[in-house]
């Protein structure tokens, strides 16, 4: 078992609870509501991407989170009412998006 801690999930609202999803390469997308943000994290826990954030119109209100077959990211944003997928994310060796 790992753990590694993340700066999030402050508030005690019920919409700000942590979603979980694993692609098919071992990285953990994690949804951050209350910040707007998806966090990317590898295997070890070293952090990979931030989609989305304060400032950021990409979300307002990242809920849920699933990785298809095709490792393609599907992310339902509550606060816009709306499903967005997004392609299968690839990481370089550092962990860098190309």
């Amino acid at each position: 078992m790992r753990e590694w801690p993340i700066a999030g999930w402050t508030s005690q609202t019920v919409v700000n609870k942590p979603y979980v999803g694993v692609d098919s390469q071992g990285h953990a997308y994690i949804s951050d509501p209350e910040g707007s943000r998806i966090l990317v994290f590898d295997g070890e826990g070293s952090a990979l991407a931030v989609l989305g954030g304060p400032g950021s119109n990409l979300f307002q209100l990242p809920t849920g989170v699933v990785l298809d077959a095709q490792d393609n990211l599907w992310v339902s944003d509550a606060a816009n009412q709306r499903l967005l997928r997004f392609p299968a994310l690839s990481f370089g060796a550092a962990g860098d998006q190309p």
